[in-house]
């Protein structure tokens, strides 16, 4: 059986799925996968943290926040 997926609309570049107990945020644009977590929503977190931090174009190449403006 598929794991179940949580905001898995067309065009979000992340998602969270189900693995047994576990909810796992998914990005489709780098393939990276968050930490297991209980609560859906905490995973709903670490996916827009990643999308703040990898892929809004503020951040420098190594992934740190350029706060210069």
């Amino acid at each position: 059986m598929p794991p179940e997926v949580d905001g898995a609309r067309e065009g979000e570049p992340t998602h969270v799925e189900d693995r047994g107990s576990f909810s796992h945020a998914v990005c489709h644009v780098c393939g990276w996968t968050g930490p297991g977590r209980r609560a859906r929503q905490g995973s709903r977190r670490d996916a827009a943290k990643h999308l703040d931090e990898r892929h809004s174009g503020a951040a420098t190449d190594d992934g740190r926040r350029d706060d210069r403006g």
